[in-house]
């Protein structure tokens, strides 16, 4: 998945990537649940409280925010 990654204008590039907003592109439990009461995603979307996402590769970031598709396994010892 990882080589598929494209220096975008997220990384200091201008090659063009394939990207989605942040809250469309996760897909751990969390997102999976949220993405199965529409309603309750409305509500995060349309509030004005901020919502930030942790990301292993890009650090914080919006909703909203475009993003490209990667992977960063976390391992357990």
């Amino acid at each position: 998945m990882n080589q598929n990654l494209k220096e975008g204008p997220d990384f200091g590039g201008t090659e063009k990537g394939e990207y989605l907003p942040a809250i469309m592109r996760y897909s751990g439990r969390y997102y999976n649940a949220l993405s199965q009461k529409i309603s309750f995603l409305y509500e995060i979307l349309t509030t004005p409280h901020n919502f930030l996402i942790l990301s292993g590769l890009y650090g914080l970031v919006t909703l909203s925010e475009p993003i490209q598709r990667y992977t960063c396994p976390v391992e357990i010892e």
